[in-house]
């Protein structure tokens, strides 16, 4: 039978099902009290002045606010409206009391995103990642104690006594048999190694098992061609020479510019399905004629501005304008030159106007063989992902391998005993590198395979410690498919690497709430935990709107 429902409801009465409180099992309230937000104010407010300036946001509502977007997927202003209906957006956030107010314009967040800078997200990256070892070293010592203590040391306690020189009951003593095997070894030929400089050891344990990647973050730009970047730099070369006459009082029509028989040749091509290479060289340099009658045109101007006053201000010109006036003179200089040498390729070529600061990073994927953004390195250790390079450039990422060992011993104390990592890092200084430290690199092994590993088992184990790899291949996808790294839709490079990192957070963020479904016996995790922090909040919050005379929402 079909239920009949009324199409309007009065508002008042609507039925509520909070009754004056928050259920302790919702996952903002879980993780709320999970994320340090003290160690991430310190973070944030290390930006800012202490005594003078407008007072700025609390940190938690900056930061609880980028965490949401984020974990969201959302625009900033959709950001504002969600925090502005969710009553449990509004407690992650910080807020004691619910308000229907906006808690700040959306346009902040590029304010937010530009004071914490590139160190500033990687210390709030690392304080989240931290506080997730210290919640799951917590609750495997609790599972410990549970458990009876054994006094045998384990395979990941490094144990105290020094290796000796001494012989043990597994070992052979040196006699007669084996000096046979001894003249062999001397006989074999020695190995090819490089003058590589290997950093000091460290006397620590090795535990732990590491994989790395790398991916790239490309920008939200529109796809770059040669014929289009032209285009676009002769109409701002337009802009800025009619500045240059309405400042020195000139007639435009004194520096032709031919912008629409320009655009009527740009538009002829560009609307070509089919553009053979003797068109679009054609059309390039047309484009490339128009552009450099302008700059000429723009640089005389300027000379006339300046020439009583060397430093003497362009009426009308932004920063902005500056910095694109500058990259313009540069994208003519590459493009005249592989218009000359007939090539496609250039150092620092410059595919966006805006955002000059984005490089072409061939890829050699089967969707795309070309990305234009950020490379990135990734680490993941258990499921806990770290940003470890950032860079413009295209590089061989097989120098990154130092970094993330560095990273891991920085974290942890101690050296991976694995490194699962791509093809590409197998190389004779990587595998000299690693033997250095001790640990192992999964994968295909160097020089001709031998014997032993062809055998159907060694296969298969060699096979499943491959296929370990694919943990961070799944994180990168999370990353891209749920969280918006696969386009970055920031304006300026310093806010690019904070919108990136903070899709990698948002990963972390997730996982953290999957533990704490997974490990309910630590106190950190316990429900009764959280409903004693709860009780404080409601209870203070009752005494202060009671106080001012108002009526307490939760």
């Amino acid at each position: 039978m079909i239920a009949s429902t009324p199409f309007k409801h009065p508002v008042f009465t609507f039925g509520l099902p909070f009754e004056g409180k928050l259920n302790v099992k919702n996952r903002w309230v879980i993780l709320a009290n999970l994320i340090p937000w003290d160690k991430l104010a310190d973070t944030y407010n290390n930006a800012m002045c202490a005594t003078n300036g407008r007072l700025a946001l609390p940190a938690r509502l900056a930061m609880g606010a980028l965490f949401v977007k984020h974990l969201l997927k959302i625009s900033d202003e959709e950001t504002i409206l969600q925090i502005q209906e969710n009553v449990y957006l509004q407690y992650f956030v910080g807020l004691e009391v619910f308000q229907e107010a906006p808690i700040f314009d959306p346009s902040l967040f590029v304010a937010i995103r530009k004071r914490l800078g590139k160190d500033g997200v990687t210390a709030v990256e690392n304080a989240i990642v931290d506080a997730m070892i210290a919640d799951r070293t917590q609750g495997k010592v609790e599972q410990k104690n549970d458990e009876k203590p054994t006094s045998e040391p384990t395979k990941d306690e490094p144990t105290a006594d020094k290796p000796t020189d001494e012989p043990t009951k597994n070992e052979p003593t040196k006699n007669h048999s084996t000096k046979k095997q001894t003249n062999k070894k001397k006989a074999a030929k020695p190995k090819k190694t490089t003058n590589i400089v290997l950093p000091p050891k460290k006397n620590l344990p090795h535990r732990g098992h590491l994989k790395i990647d790398t991916t790239v973050a490309p920008q939200k730009i529109k796809f770059p061609t040669d014929l289009d970047l032209l285009n676009t730099a002769r109409q701002k070369s337009e802009k800025y020479l009619a500045l240059l006459c309405t400042q020195l009082g000139l007639p435009r029509k004194n520096y032709r510019t031919y912008r629409r028989t320009a655009r009527k040749d740009y538009l002829k091509v560009a609307k070509m399905k089919r553009k053979t290479r003797k068109v679009l060289r054609a059309a390039i340099r047309k484009q490339l004629g128009y552009l450099k009658r302008n700059l000429l045109n723009i640089k005389q101007l300027i000379a006339l501005v300046r020439t009583e006053n060397p430093d003497a201000t362009l009426n009308g010109w932004l920063a902005k304008d500056l910095a694109e006036y500058e990259t313009v003179q540069t994208l003519y200089t590459q493009q005249k030159t592989m218009y000359d040498t007939q090539t496609n390729r250039c150092d620092n070529r410059i595919v966006s106007i805006s955002q000059p600061y984005v490089r072409p990073i061939v890829r050699g994927k089967t969707h795309v063989n070309t990305e234009f953004g950020a490379k990135i390195a990734i680490a993941t250790i258990d499921g806990i992902s770290t940003v470890d390079n950032f860079s413009w450039n295209a590089y061989n990422e097989n120098a990154d391998l130092q970094t993330h060992i560095d990273r891991y011993t920085d974290r942890y104390q101690c050296y991976p005993e694995l490194i699962n990592c791509d093809k590409i890092y197998h190389t004779t200084a990587n595998h000299q590198l690693a033997e250095h430290y001790g640990t192992r690199l999964v994968g295909t092994k160097l020089g001709r395979p031998k014997k032993i590993d062809q055998t159907p088992e060694a296969k298969r184990v060699a096979q499943a410690e491959r296929n370990q790899r694919n943990v961070i291949e799944g994180k990168i996808g999370q990353a891209k498919n749920r969280y918006g790294l696969d386009k970055i839709p920031a304006k300026t490079d310093t806010t690019s690497v904070v919108w990136t990192t903070c899709c990698i957070i948002a990963t972390n963020l997730v996982r953290w709430l999957k533990d704490v479904s997974l490990c309910p016996k630590s106190e950190t995790y316990s429900l009764t935990h959280f409903y004693h922090i709860y009780t404080q909040i409601y209870f203070l919050t009752i005494h202060k709107t009671q106080a001012h005379g108002i009526t307490a929402t939760f």
